[in-house]
């Protein structure tokens, strides 16, 4: 009998934990304002104003190669910075920040241009930016053989980047895409 009772609290606890996941989900989709800013929005059309994040716990950091609290950090910064490349609804990558690009005939470099932007203080999003956070995350050895084809990178100026590769890499978007490879501001989180 006490098996039975056992089971019957395990279901009525899953039950009553699907039925509050469910409630959040509902609270979420409606968390974001603006004039064209709800649930059915994509993101090449919405206009939002303000979208409110949900956290499971407190976020005390942005930065995504130390997150302090664990993978809630982790999303929040995945959604709140830039990205060379995002993963796009058909979960291919698409261009974020890169407005322009070429590789090299030999595939072994790759030229991005950067579109001009600002971070929420106002100041600008360079690409000395971009090149701090990849040494950063290449010190980090996490996910390291996403850029084990990358030999370096170079701000070429303050809105293109100058990739080397050690062989042609077919996934190089990929890279941009994962969640350890934000632009938060380098003056934040410097490369030592």
């Amino acid at each position: 009998m006490i098996k039975f009772k056992g089971r019957k609290l395990v279901v009525l606890g899953a039950a009553v934990s699907l039925a509050l996941s469910a409630f959040a989900g509902v609270q979420a989709s409606n968390a974001a304002t603006g004039s064209n800013c709800n649930i059915r929005s994509t993101p090449a059309n919405a206009s939002c104003d303000v979208i409110t994040y949900a956290a499971l716990q407190r976020v005390s950091t942005l930065d995504k190669l130390n997150p302090v609290g664990g993978y809630t950090e982790s999303q929040m910064a995945y959604i709140v910075q830039g990205q060379l490349y995002r993963f796009a609804a058909n979960r291919f990558p698409a261009p974020d920040l890169v407005t322009a690009e070429t590789v090299s005939p030999d595939g072994l470099t790759i030229t991005q241009t950067m579109r001009t932007m600002n971070y929420s203080d106002g100041t600008p999003v360079v690409a000395a930016d971009a090149v701090n956070q990849f040494y950063r995350w290449q010190a980090s050895k996490q996910s390291a053989s996403y850029i084990a084809k990358v030999t370096g990178v170079v701000a070429k100026d303050a809105h293109t980047l100058v990739w080397t590769l050690s062989s042609p890499y077919p996934d190089f978007h990929f890279c941009s895409c994962t969640r350890v490879y934000g632009h938060p501001p380098s003056r934040s989180y410097k490369y030592t």
